[in-house]
């Protein structure tokens, strides 16, 4: 949750002329690299779709009931998802 917060802050903060603003990143073996800062959140957010979809499907094959994974804050979706929403405080 605090991770979570701390990108929604960061998010919050940017412009848009600050998402193709490059930053030094390391890429460990390939040294550092300058990339924009949309390309690394783009990266970040897709990487994120792909494990919630991986877990979702590890989970599917056992007996465990895999739980709601999508990220579902949508005014349509408060009445089914209300506690979580609650609980996440958006």
């Amino acid at each position: 949750t605090a991770a979570d917060r701390r990108l929604i802050g960061f998010c919050e903060k940017l412009s848009a002329d600050d998402l193709d603003r490059r930053v030094i990143t390391d890429r460990r073996d390939d040294g550092m690299i300058p990339e924009k800062i949309g390309d690394i959140l783009a990266h970040v957010f897709l990487h994120d779709i792909h494990h919630r979809g991986q877990v979702h499907a590890m989970l599917s094959g056992t007996s465990v009931a895999p739980p709601q994974l999508d990220a579902s804050l949508l005014d349509t979706d408060l009445k089914v998802r209300k506690e979580e929403v609650e609980r996440l405080k958006i």
